[in-house]
């Protein structure tokens, strides 16, 4: 949903958009911020949840980049936000909205269902 000419200008495909920008993965595979503007600004997404995040909702609108996902490591434990499920229980969808919360929210495993 986000303007082309912004996609375009920061040679960055979508993965998740909030509020302000988006996060994504440039041409160099690396994970960026592009926050929107009249002078936008793309920076490096170093946080790991946000990480997380732009890994699995790129791997969701783009299935051939569901190798980029991060694998499950031994060591890792269920999440307990989410009870490894990767979603967020909200209960009902917000009918008034005809929006389902847990579809705009991510849990903090990043919807892995598993955190370190």
């Amino acid at each position: 949903s986000w303007p082309m000419d912004l996609i375009r200008a920061s040679q960055a495909l979508p993965a998740y958009e909030d509020w302000t920008g988006f996060s994504g993965i440039n041409r160099d595979g690396e994970l960026v911020y592009v926050e929107e503007g009249a002078q936008f600004a793309v920076t490096m997404l170093n946080e790991p949840l946000f990480q997380r995040v732009a890994l699995f909702e790129a791997s969701r609108r783009f299935p051939t980049l569901e190798s980029l996902l991060p694998q499950r490591p031994e060591h890792a434990r269920k999440c307990a936000g989410c009870s490894g499920t990767g979603r967020i229980d909200f209960g009902n969808s917000d009918e008034a909205l005809d929006v389902n919360v847990a579809d705009c929210v991510r849990c903090f495993c990043g919807g892995l269902g598993w955190i370190l």
